[in-house]
């Protein structure tokens, strides 16, 4: 039975390289295979596509956005419709930028706080 898994192994989905020497337990020849197939796998790769949507938004409302959001607040800004128009020698004000910026990602905060153990709730009932 023993040197049946060992076969399986060597001949299965992982590296052949592997060695009887470089896993001491049958646990560890486990967790070798879930590891190679989980990053193989359809669903690790939809994970990471939806991190990367999650985490997207809040980038560029920490790099790209506070630039041109500074310029809004301090009037560097001429709009016409959808033209957009920077004011030369003109000063941002980041100081306006980042007070609007941080109160409404309190506001966000405080939201999730209050209503994420009833989506939870709805998440364990509904999945």
């Amino acid at each position: 039975m023993r040197e049946h898994k060992h076969q399986k192994l060597r001949s299965g989905s992982i590296d052949k390289s592997y060695r009887d020497e470089d896993m001491d337990t049958d646990n560890e020849k486990s967790d070798a295979v879930k590891a190679y197939v989980s990053l193989k796998s359809r669903e690790f790769l939809k994970f990471i596509l939806f991190q990367m949507l999650w985490i997207g938004p809040w980038i560029a409302g920490t790099i790209v956005i506070p630039l041109f959001g500074a310029q809004w607040f301090g009037g560097c800004i001429d709009q016409q419709g959808l033209k957009v128009d920077i004011i030369d020698g003109c000063e941002p004000d980041y100081v306006t930028y980042n007070f609007y910026f941080t109160l409404f990602g309190s506001i966000g905060g405080v939201i999730s706080f209050l209503f994420a153990s009833f989506m939870g709730r709805l998440s364990d009932s509904f999945g």
